[in-house]
């Protein structure tokens, strides 16, 4: 294959006065200064990751066949929706990895959650082709919706299949959901998602791209996780005939694995101390659950749904919570 061409134009910004630009400018211009950082201090595991995305690439472009599938069958529905739900992954491999060097951790955390969810979603809609029309619009109006399963219960039932290939791994699934849960937590603006503003200075929080080795470690982790073992393999169900490049992703596996040994104690800082103990934890067994209680269940979330969706008033700030807004840093009140 020839050498790829490289980005030969700068990334495109609107040209306007000072007082339009100033504020993306100067947030653009700290964003590259802390990708910089990253890129310098975690080489090996960007290395990874642009091979992985590479690879994962080149399978996805080219002609589909699905084999077995009759037109207009939920089987072949079901082929489309997993082909278009690996297409999606395609972005947040990228999107992730651009996010995470940055320094916007929350947002890549967001980004590797998505990969998470794409290979648990294939992996259940190919053992459960009629699921996959919850994933469209059904007529009807809001009343026909039902929504796809969560990630917690497609874990779960896939785990209890018979004939799942990570059998051989005791807690795969496990090891997927934890990843998946850990990942949510740094995903929203709350918990793990608001240490991206801590300074070095305790009264002192930062806005904008933020360089955290700890942070950053722990989305490589997961991140090389999902670009390098659960795509690759959800896209082997979908479409079995890649090409060259399924050796290609076993080699890159293994040096993930190489990298993800070395970086064991930071990893273990970075994420935890029980992280091999979630890693080595067993299957968590599939309840046995009745009509009754699934009825129950989905009239409480949507009672809960509701509850959350009313319209409040907004709690009033204090004054010293507005202090600094507009300042690069913002100094807590004493």
């Amino acid at each position: 294959m020839a050498d790829p061409k490289r980005p030969t134009t700068p990334p495109p910004l609107h040209a306007g006065p000072p007082d339009v630009e100033e504020g993306y400018y100067d947030l653009e211009e700290h964003e590259r200064n802390q990708m910089w950082e990253a890129i310098d201090r975690h080489a090996d595991a960007v290395a990874l990751w642009y091979q992985a995305l590479t690879q994962y690439r080149r399978a996805m472009i080219g002609g589909w066949h699905f084999e077995g599938a009759k037109p207009g069958s939920v089987e072949l529905a079901a082929m489309g929706l997993r082909m278009q739900l690996l297409g999606l992954g395609v972005s947040a491999a990228k999107s992730s990895l651009d996010d995470l060097l940055a320094g916007y951790y929350s947002q890549a955390f967001g980004g590797i959650r998505h990969m998470l969810e794409t290979f648990a979603q294939c992996f259940y809609v190919d053992r459960n082709p009629d699921a996959s029309r919850h994933w469209n619009e059904q007529p009807g109006g809001i009343d026909a919706q039902i929504d796809p399963p969560g990630m917690k219960q497609m874990c779960q039932t896939i785990q209890a299949e018979s004939e799942f290939a990570f059998t051989k791994v005791p807690g795969f699934m496990d090891r997927v959901y934890n990843s998946w849960h850990l990942m949510s937590k740094g995903a929203h603006p709350s918990g793990v998602g608001i240490r991206q503003t801590e300074g070095e200075v305790e009264t002192k929080y930062l806005i904008g791209a933020t360089y955290n080795p700890d942070l950053c470690l722990a989305g490589f982790d997961i991140g090389l996780f999902a670009v390098g073992t659960l795509l690759p393999q959800a896209l082997r169900m979908t479409k079995p005939k890649i090409g060259p490049w399924s050796d290609e992703w076993a080699r890159i596996e293994d040096e993930i694995g190489v990298w993800r040994k070395a970086k064991a104690a930071a990893l273990q800082a970075a994420e935890g101390m029980d992280l091999e103990e979630r890693r080595k934890s067993t299957p968590r067994p599939v309840p046995q659950v009745s009509g009754d209680d699934v009825k129950r269940c989905r009239d409480l979330f949507r009672l809960r749904y509701e509850q959350m969706n009313r319209l409040r008033r907004p709690i009033p700030q204090a004054e010293s919570s507005r202090k600094g807004r507009d300042s690069g840093v913002t100094e807590a009140a004493p």
